[in-house]
């Protein structure tokens, strides 16, 4: 098997925060979670809970795969882009609220 070198490494390890942030950001946009609403805030709190659980199962399916293996770092990184995707998403509304 062929070793990557670090910089493809590092590369395909930041992959992960523009990946879930857009994943997160397109999931709030899908269940409109423009407003704090007693019912957005629970359903908020299960798009995280769900979308950190799709994080670990993704770790959990590439240490399945021969060759590579699940690492904590990206799962930091998932969470980095999932934390990133709901500041770009809310601060996009808030920028589009003042506007109106």
């Amino acid at each position: 098997m062929a070793k990557i070198d670090p910089f493809n490494h590092l590369l395909m390890n930041l992959a992960h925060v523009p990946a879930f942030a857009f994943l997160s950001w397109a999931w709030l946009n899908f269940f409109n979670m423009y407003s704090f609403s007693k019912k957005n805030i629970i359903t908020f709190c299960f798009l995280l809970v769900g979308l950190i659980l799709f994080a670990l199962g993704d770790e959990y399916h590439q240490s399945l795969i021969p060759g590579r293996t699940a690492s904590l770092s990206d799962i930091g990184m998932d969470v980095t882009g999932i934390c990133l995707g709901v500041c770009f998403f809310y601060s996009g509304n808030l920028i589009k609220t003042k506007n109106e």
